[in-house]
């Protein structure tokens, strides 16, 4: 079952699920830092160095926030931002 953001999906047994949120810069440093600060506060991260990449993992599976960097290779942070906004299951995720 799937959450929706700001809301922790529920597993099977009973144990509350991690939020998930999918991380995209292309700064090693940045991407360390922010990563370490988002898996501190609880929440289960997938973590990418550019926008291709993550467009790719989003398609595949759907993550409760997007946090993204502007400036990247192969597919900016802006154009990143209106594919997953024109996908249905990204409406409302926070991005």
């Amino acid at each position: 079952r799937q959450a929706r953001a700001g809301q922790a999906e529920v597993e099977a047994d009973g144990e509350e699920a991690r939020l998930s949120v999918l991380l995209v810069e292309d700064s090693a440093t940045i991407r360390a830092q922010a990563q370490k600060v988002l898996e501190q506060a609880g929440y289960r991260v997938t973590a990418v160095d550019n926008g291709a990449d993550a467009w790719k993992l989003a398609r595949s599976r759907r993550f409760d926030a997007v946090v993204s960097d502007i400036e990247m290779p192969r597919l900016d942070g802006l154009e990143l931002t209106r594919r997953l906004r024109a996908l249905a299951s990204y409406r409302d995720v926070p991005l």
